[in-house]
């Protein structure tokens, strides 16, 4: 939408898109003949996103009840009320995508039920870390849909009772440049910068960071890297000059010591999630930083799935000299799925038994399988 008011700008016309969007399964396969073959998807769920973009007005975004579900807590909807979709047999919820939420403003809807060895050791870790001025990592690892993010958010909301500023930054399983898109999301938050900045939002970063003493002048062309910003003409040639690994250097002393200086300013914890999509150099550059939290209030806490990834014995061999707690995250207790599955659904303990049984003390597959209960308005559990 925001493309289209800059379309109208550039053409003196009015432009406006309307929008539908639904989640859920659908066929993917090749359809056509000989002659012509394209790759396509159908099912009810494109067939109602499809009727959703057509109820749309114009400059309007409409959701199915799913997609809300998951992104209620990230942005606000108005409810349009039930409408009966043509091709569908039962009436649907359809949602108005009014905008997104920021961070602070984000709640998780579904309630933090156990976990209470990890909350006790981070609490632990706080209270060091405060009472010491020295920092320490914690590598938090689980299966997909365990609870990892779900733990870091209650991490973060426990940092900030006890007055540490919070960053959060995840890695991605796609795209070239996605351990430097990590780096530079991570510096970003650092310098409390707009999660898409402008070029002169960056350029004043950068000199309030070099104004302040938290990077040196020596290492602004590595913090230009860090801020996406090009090099400057006097710098330049001398930047190019750099070898690979003189800059791998540089980006990971820059990095180090911005953390170091703005933590003594106020103590910080940073999370980085999913650092099993991380690439060696991304790591490497992780390790550095982490080295320099003895010297600071500073924690580090870093999310991998145990399996499938990159984070190899080497590599946290290479963290040697800064204090480091492993996690591995558990399926919930019995007792703690059972309620957990009682704040979803008002079924019966009956009911409920069977699907914590088929979750198997996985938080989010047990959402699920509630979740799609709700959406069929049956009994009957999935074969898979």
């Amino acid at each position: 939408h925001s493309a289209m008011l800059d379309l109208e700008q550039q053409f003196s016309r009015e432009l406006k898109a309307h929008i539908g969007i639904a989640s859920g399964v659908v066929v993917a396969s090749r359809t056509g003949s000989e002659q012509h073959t394209e790759y396509t998807v159908t099912g009810d769920t494109v067939n109602l996103a499809s009727r959703l973009d057509d109820l749309a007005a114009p400059g309007e975004t409409l959701v199915s009840d799913a997609v809300h579900r998951v992104l209620a807590r990230f942005a606000e909807f108005t409810a349009r009320g039930s409408t009966s979709i043509k091709g569908l047999v039962d009436p649907v919820q359809v949602w108005v995508f009014e905008r997104l939420l920021s961070e602070e403003n984000t709640t998780w809807q579904t309630q933090f039920i156990g976990r209470t060895a990890e909350i006790r050791q981070f609490r632990s870790i706080i209270r060091d870390t405060l009472a010491d001025n020295s920092g320490q990592a914690l590598l938090l690892r689980g299966e997909p849909g365990i609870g990892k993010t779900r733990l870091t958010s209650e991490f973060a909301n426990l940092a900030n009772q006890s007055g540490l500023s919070t960053h959060n930054v995840s890695m991605v399983d796609f795209g070239a440049n996605r351990g430097v898109r990590t780096l530079l999301d991570l510096v970003a938050s650092l310098l409390e910068l707009p999660a898409k900045s402008s070029q002169e939002q960056r350029v004043n970063a950068r000199a309030r960071a070099l104004d302040r003493g938290y990077v040196s002048a020596e290492n602004e062309i590595f913090l230009n890297d860090l801020l996406d910003l090009q090099q400057p003409d006097q710098s330049r040639s001398a930047y190019e000059a750099l070898d690979g690994t003189a800059r791998k250097l540089g980006i990971e002393t820059t990095l180090s010591t911005l953390v170091v200086n703005l933590a003594h300013q106020n103590p910080r914890l940073i999370i980085v999630e999913d650092v099993h999509w991380a690439d060696p150099s991304t790591l490497e550059t992780l390790a550095g930083a982490a080295l320099k939290l003895p010297d600071c209030p500073a924690i580090f806490v870093l999310t991998s799935r145990i399996e499938g990834g990159t984070l190899h014995q080497e590599w946290l061999s290479s963290l040697r000299g800064c204090p480091l707690t492993t996690i591995d995250l558990q399926s919930l207790r019995h007792d703690d799925a059972m309620q957990l599955a009682s704040s979803l659904s008002d079924s019966d303990t009956a009911s409920l038994e069977s699907i914590v049984e088929r979750a198997d003390g996985n938080p989010l597959f047990l959402e699920q399988l509630i979740g799609g209960l709700s959406i069929y308005q049956g009994d009957e559990l999935p074969d898979t």
